[in-house]
């Protein structure tokens, strides 16, 4: 009896094989879709105290800026605000060697570097008042903290794509803790 004897003597069974495995297809896809789609947002993220200059690990969900503890920073025009802000980290070795405490001195040591650093500006009226603009709703600066630039202005652009260089030619992979 060949395949397609079998199938039209057992169509009924067929049918509901094909539906039972069409089901679980698309379980399967669900399933992938929404975890990896997710669960990113749900990781701990870097952060880096820019008054203890150390590299910290903070949930997804920590707002930055945000206050930790060791103090207010002066943000310049945007005024002071927690120090705690979210760190881009990238790494040309392991990113396993990355650890919490970290100053920038450590992460040169294990070929690692803070690409740029970022936060929202929570006070609206500031950024509705003419001292800020719509593109300076999220402001990006280098890893020292001393300069805050709008992240879609041009200077926010420079500072967003100063990827470090590979000593063996090939790029920086993003870290997460």
């Amino acid at each position: 009896m060949s395949i397609s004897e079998s199938i039209r003597k057992n169509s009924k069974s067929t049918a509901i094989g094909a539906v039972i495995v069409l089901i679980l297809a698309g379980l399967l896809i669900l399933n992938q879709t929404s975890t990896s789609a997710t669960s990113r947002y749900n990781q701990p993220k870097w952060m880096f105290d820019l008054n203890t200059k150390q590299l910290a690990i903070a949930e997804a969900s920590t707002y930055a800026p945000h206050d930790n503890g060791s103090g207010t920073f002066d943000y310049g025009r945007t005024g002071p605000a927690g120090s705690l802000v979210d760190a881009m980290v990238y790494s040309c070795g392991s990113p396993t060697d990355i650890k919490e405490g970290m100053t920038i001195d450590d992460l040169n040591g294990v070929d690692a570097h803070i690409v740029y650093l970022f936060r929202g500006v929570s006070n609206t009226s500031t950024a509705t008042s003419g001292q800020l603009t719509d593109q300076e709703a999220r402001i990006v600066s280098r890893s020292d903290g001393a300069a805050w630039f709008g992240q879609f202005t041009q200077q926010g652009q420079d500072v967003q794509n100063n990827f470090p260089e590979c000593s063996d030619g090939s790029s920086p992979v993003r870290t997460r803790p």
